[in-house]
């Protein structure tokens, strides 16, 4: 079997409850250079640098639905959301409060999957299951 090479802008569904999640791959090399982007003498700025992360590898769902079960349709737009600590409403990308939002093990699920080298491996070995990646 030819190996296959994985492109930039490749994407994964996952499915967690019902609802699925399109995440795409981290190229190589992008969450350090991200990193690096928001460090500024020796201190990272987390939020800034979850927010580029998340935008960048949450790009889609299907079947999320809010606290009182109204479905959240996907967008790239900027929702108000209200900051954690003094309550006031800013600007943040829908993809980055949808994460923030989720529970931490979900997260982590979707993380893992735009970070995971053994799943690129796998993927560009061919051996994972091709109806799981969309290709996108």
């Amino acid at each position: 079997m030819a190996l296959r090479l994985l492109s930039k802008t490749e994407t994964k569904d996952v499915e967690v409850g019902g609802t699925k999640f399109v995440v795409r791959k981290l190229p190589h090399g992008l969450s350090a250079a991200l990193l690096r982007k928001h460090t500024s003498r020796g201190r990272v700025d987390e939020a800034a640098f979850d927010r580029e992360v998340w935008t960048r590898i949450l790009v889609g769902w299907t079947g999320l639905r809010d606290a009182a079960g109204r479905e959240i349709a996907f967008s790239t737009d900027e929702v108000e959301w209200p900051d954690p600590l003094t309550e006031e409403k800013r600007k943040e990308p829908l993809a980055y409060v949808v994460a923030m939002s989720l529970p931490v093990d979900v997260a982590a699920v979707l993380m893992n999957t735009a970070r995971s080298a053994e799943a690129v491996v796998e993927e560009a070995l061919g051996n994972s299951d091709p109806s799981s990646s969309s290709g996108r």
